[in-house]
Formats: structure tokens, sequence, C-alpha cells
């Protein structure tokens, strides 16, 4: 019996190895100023159908490395790389961050791929209207939840003492899928590009409470969206935001009720890390979403509810053992995603993790437990140098 193929990719595969390699060691000669790091991230993932008409169960072993390349040298201009492969699952090589930011006398320049954060949540973040941050495509096994980057050219202006103003422009980028370089119909238009502007200052006289807002204007969406967000620390770190966004033509027809409810968003939470003695450490979070224009009752099938919530209670010890609780909840139709799990630093840099995650909900449900993937068992290793 002959077995299946994995696909490699062919030369495509030896040519994304043979660049990682140049791209590792190209520091090393150009300059000694330069911070690199690699991460390996090996998993075996099983996955569970519980409905016993249908059980079925599926191993998935996934392996990740990422090379992450940091300029020191110069403290008025720094460089970042960072490069990733999926070898399991997709088998593709990603450039995941790659910019240049630059420090002037009054302003700081960035320009390149990266992740600009507007507003705050770590989950839901209502006031993130650059790139969203309000669905449930949300991955709680992952280090950094909304990893999501655009390119992008950004100009800050420091203001004095905790004030900012912050000029960004998104290019529409070509899509690979639909590109022909002898037909320039496949290019992006400059009107589909984006453009925003943020403030952000401090009331000394309301507890020190942070004050954020801005304006974007989506090209490809033909939408404008404003924000305000709040952020406070008077005894526990709270946070709360509210955006709107509408479209052009709803603007110059003067909207009406029913569409400010549907481009409206408001989201909040708290972050504390009490203090429960000297070896152990203790953070808790929650946050909402209020979505207004969205469904405020079950509708039988899977639906974009007006409220969802988020929950995490972590647990350190000495640093070596770190236990976690996090879950998505779905109060409209009592549905939930609950993820539980533990992490072991053997040695440094060498970390033994293992989760469990369940849904928890019915067929109809945002979360069902009955299909491929209700319950999964995650076991993995991971090694940064």
């Amino acid at each position: 019996m002959v077995g299946k193929r994995r696909p490699t990719g062919g030369m495509g595969l030896r040519s994304a190895a043979l660049i990682i390699i140049l791209l590792y060691l190209l520091p090393t000669f150009i300059s000694a100023e330069t911070q690199t790091s690699v991460v390996l991230d090996l998993t075996y993932t099983a996955l569970i159908n519980p409905d016993p008409d249908n059980l079925d169960l599926a191993l998935l072993p996934v392996g990740l490395g990422e090379i992450k390349i940091n300029s020191t040298g110069n403290r008025n201009v720094r460089a970042y790389l960072e490069i990733s492969a999926d070898l399991g699952v997709s088998y593709l090589l990603t450039i995941d961050r790659a910019y240049l930011r630059t420090r002037f006398e009054n302003m700081r320049l960035t320009l390149g791929k990266t992740r600009l954060s507007w507003g705050e949540g770590l989950v839901f973040n209502a006031a993130d209207v650059l790139l969203g941050s309000s669905d449930l495509n949300v991955n709680l096994s992952a280090e950094e939840y909304r990893n999501q980057s655009e390119w992008l050219s950004a100009l800050y202006f420091p203001l004095g003492r905790f004030a900012f103003l912050e000029a960004v422009a998104m290019p529409e980028m070509i899509d690979p899928a639909t590109y022909k370089p002898a037909d320039p119909t496949t290019l992006p238009e400059l009107s589909d590009s984006g453009a925003g502007l943020r403030l952000g200052f401090e009331l000394d006289r309301l507890f020190d409470t942070a004050v954020e807002t801005g304006y974007f204007y989506s090209g490809n969406r033909d939408d404008h969206s404003a924000y305000l967000s709040l952020q406070g620390g008077a005894g526990i770190n709270w946070h709360a935001s509210a955006s709107l966004a509408l479209p052009t033509a709803t603007i110059l027809e003067i909207p009406g009720g029913s569409d400010i409810l549907d481009g409206l968003l408001i989201s909040g939470g708290f972050y504390g890390l009490p203090n429960i003695g000297q070896r152990l450490s203790l953070s808790l979070r929650a946050e909402a979403l209020y979505k207004p224009g969205a469904e405020f009752t079950a509708q039988g099938a899977p639906a974009d509810y007006g409220i969802y919530g988020y929950g995490e209670v972590s647990l350190g010890i000495d640093q070596l053992v770190n236990a976690y609780v996090r879950s998505i909840i779905s109060p409209v139709d009592l549905s939930a995603l609950v993820y539980g799990g533990a992490s072991f630093s053997l040695y440094q840099g060498f970390t033994v993790y293992g989760d469990l995650s369940a849904q928890i909900g019915e067929t109809t449900d945002v979360f069902p437990n009955r299909e491929l993937g209700g319950y999964t068992l995650r076991l993995g290793i991971r090694f940064i140098y």
C-alpha cells in the first residue's frame, strides 16, 4: 500500500526554505547590532465530534516556525521583519510584519506592514476602525488573539504630556488571485485606499482618564467611521469605546435611526492584577461588545447577535507554571466557547503546554457542540531561541 504523499510545493517550498535561511543569516553578515529570534511551535490537536449519531475523531499535527529580526543599532530608526511558515495545514510562507519606524525631532514615521491599535480591548474593541475587532474570528489558543496586519503609512506627532496626534494612510493592496501584469485593470485604484486621523490626550481632573478619538475613511467599503475611547485606572484598569460607521450614500441621504443603530458599536471591559502573594500572580479580565442594530432573540440559525462577552482568569506560579480559563459567551442563544489550559516552562525558552476547548451550544447556536471540533484537545511544545 502506498501512503499519501504530503504536499511539499516542489521548488516553491525549496525556494521558501532558502529565503528563510538567507534572511536568518543576513543580519549576521551585515551587522552585529541586530536581535534575531526563532520560534518553533509544534502541536498535536485532537478534534472530536460528540454527536452520538455521527461520532468522529480527527488528529491534526501542526508546525509553526517564525523568524523575527529587529534592528537595535540606531535609536532613531527601527526596522522589524517577521516571517512565519505553516507546516501542517496550508504550507504557506507569509510576511506577518515588515516595517520601518523612524523618529524625528517632532514626529515619528511608520511605514510598512504592521498593526496599529486604535482604542482599547483585547478581544472586543469598538474603536478599532482600522482593522476591526468586533467579530468572533478569534483564536483563544494563540498568544496574540488578533494579529491581522496591513500595509500602511503613519505619522505620529507628540503634543506634550500624554497627548498625541496620528495620521494614517492604508493603500489597497494587489489581490494575487486576480492580478495580471499585462492587465492594468487588475491593479487597485487610489479611491480604494483608506485614511484616518486620531487624537489622544489625558484628563487629569477626571481620575487621569485617557481620551482617544478619531476618524477613518475606508475606500473599498466607501464608509466613514468615527470613534471615542476612554481608559482609566482608578483602582482597576477599565476601558469603554463607541464607534459609528456609515456608508457615504447613507450620509448623503441623511441617516435615520435604523442606519445609526446598524452602524453603532459599543465595547467595554476591565483588567486587574490582584496581589495574592510573592510566588503567585493572578490576572482577571472581562470584556463585552454591544451591537444595537443586531439581533437580540435566538434565530434558530447562526446569526449576528447584539451582545457578546469575554472573560479570562489566569494564574501564574513562580513564572514557571501558568494556568488559564478563557471564554467567549453569546448570551442571546446561551452558547459559549470555553478554553482551559496550562503551560510549563521547563527550560529557558522551552515550554510545554496543553489545553482543552469545548463549544457549548445547540446545532443552531453560535457555538454548536455537535460538530467536528465541538471538543478539542491540544498538546504542544514551543521553543524560542
